[in-house]
C-alpha cells in the first residue's frame, strides 16, 4: 500500500531508488494524520487534567493542614496526653510522684489499668503514703532521722557539735 501510494506521487527514477533502498525491510503500519492528530491532542488533555488534579490535590492538603494542622504535630500532642493521662492514673492509685515516670516503664500499656492496679499491689513500696512515711524516718545512710525543727535549744546544739549542717556525723 505504501509502495503504490509513493508509485503515483513519485517520478518512475526516484521511485526505482525509493524502492530499491526499503526492499527487504519491514514498512509497518502507518495511521492517518487525522488519527494521529485526535490521539495527540486526547494525550495533550490527559496531560492537563493529570496536572491540575495534582494542583488540586496540593490545594487540599494544604488546605488540610491548615485546618488541622501537622500530622506529626498532632500524633506528639496525642502520645503528650496519652502519657499525661497514664501519670494521673497513677497517681489516683496512690503511687508517689518521683516513681510514676519508673512505674510507667514498668507497666505493660496494653490493658494499663489492670496492669497498672496489679503494678500498686505488686509493689507497695511505691505507694505515696508508704514512701512518704519511710523516707520522712530515714537519713541518707538509712539511719533514723532527727527532725532538727523539733528539738529544743539545748539538744539542737549538742546535735550540732557531733553532726554538720546537713545532718551527716563530723569526722
Amino acid at each position: 500500500m505504501i509502495l503504490e501510494l509513493l508509485k503515483s506521487n513519485l517520478s518512475e527514477e526516484l521511485y526505482a531508488q525509493v524502492s530499491e533502498a526499503l526492499e527487504g525491510k519491514e514498512l509497518g503500519q502507518f495511521i492517518p494524520k487525522s488519527r494521529f492528530d485526535e490521539i495527540n491532542e486526547a494525550n495533550k488533555k490527559l496531560k492537563l487534567d493529570a496536572v491540575a488534579k495534582a494542583t488540586e490535590h496540593t490545594t487540599e492538603l494544604e488546605t488540610l493542614k491548615s485546618e488541622f494542622g501537622d500530622y506529626e504535630e498532632i500524633k506528639k500532642t496525642n502520645t503528650e496526653l496519652t502519657a499525661q493521662g497514664y501519670k494521673n492514673k497513677l497517681k489516683e492509685l496512690g503511687i508517689d510522684e518521683g516513681f510514676v515516670d519508673y512505674a510507667l516503664g514498668k507497666i505493660d500499656m496494653a490493658d494499663f489499668e489492670v496492669n497498672a492496679k496489679k503494678f500498686v499491689e505488686d509493689n507497695p513500696k511505691f505507694a505515696a503514703e508508704t514512701f512518704n512515711k519511710i523516707n520522712s524516718s530515714l537519713d541518707l545512710s538509712g539511719g533514723s532521722k532527727v527532725e532538727i525543727d523539733k528539738l529544743s535549744d539545748h539538744d539542737y546544739n549538742e546535735f550540732r557539735k557531733t553532726h554538720n549542717i546537713d545532718g551527716t556525723l563530723k569526722k
